[in-house]
C-alpha cells in the first residue's frame, strides 16, 4: 500500500483499520495517516501475517500497534499516537504483543509519542521492541528511534564536551 496525504478512519468498530492475517505481508509507504478512532489499533499482524511500516502517521484507541498468534511488525519510519479522547492508560500499550501468542515487533526507526519503546511498560516482562543498534533521543513529547549508523540531527545547545556528552547519550 502507498499512503499519500490521504486520510484513511474507521468509525465502526473492527479490530484493527489494517489487518494483516494468515500469512499475507502489508508494506506501507508514504506519509498519509491511519486512524483507528475510538476503539481500534491503526495496524495490525496476527495470524502469522506480516506488517512493514515505512513511514505514515498512526493514531489507535488504546494501541496503535498489535501484533499477535505469530504475528511480526516492523517499523523502520512513521509517527505513532493515540486518540486522546479515549483512555489511553498513559500511553502504556502505545505498541502492543498479544500476552502468550509469539508475536513480535521491531523498531528500527520512527517518533512516538509519550512511548519509548526502548524502555516501556507495555509487556510484563518489560520488552525492548528496539532492534540491536538503535538510540532513542527524546524530543518534546516523541521519543525518536534510530539506527546506528543513520544520520542523526540532534537539537541542542553545546558549549562543552558535558553538553555534547549528554546531547549524544541515549
Amino acid at each position: 500500500a502507498y499512503l499519500k496525504a490521504n486520510y484513511v478512519y474507521v468509525e465502526n468498530k473492527v479490530a484493527a483499520l489494517i489487518s494483516a492475517q494468515d500469512g499475507a505481508t502489508v508494506t506501507i509507504n508514504g506519509n498519509g495517516n491511519i486512524d483507528g478512532g475510538a476503539d481500534d489499533y491503526a495496524v495490525e499482524a496476527r495470524n502469522g501475517g506480516k506488517v512493514v511500516l515505512n513511514g505514515g502517521n498512526y493514531v489507535g484507541a488504546a494501541t496503535a500497534v498489535q501484533a499477535a498468534y505469530n504475528g511480526e511488525v516492523t517499523i523502520n519510519g512513521g509517527t505513532y499516537s493515540l486518540n486522546e479522547n479515549v483512555d489511553t492508560f498513559g500511553y502504556t500499550y502505545l505498541l502492543n504483543l498479544k500476552d502468550n501468542t509469539n508475536a513480535s515487533i521491531k523498531v528500527y526507526g520512527g517518533k512516538f509519542k509519550n512511548f519509548n519503546p526502548k524502555d516501556n511498560a507495555a509487556e510484563n516482562p518489560q520488552v525492548n521492541f528496539c532492534a540491536d543498534g538503535c538510540s532513542v533521543y527524546k524530543k518534546d513529547a516523541y521519543y525518536e528511534v534510530y539506527y546506528v549508523g543513520a544520520n542523526l540531527t540532534i537539537d541542542a545547545v553545546v558549549t562543552n564536551t558535558s553538553d555534547l556528552e549528554s546531547a549524544l547519550a541515549d
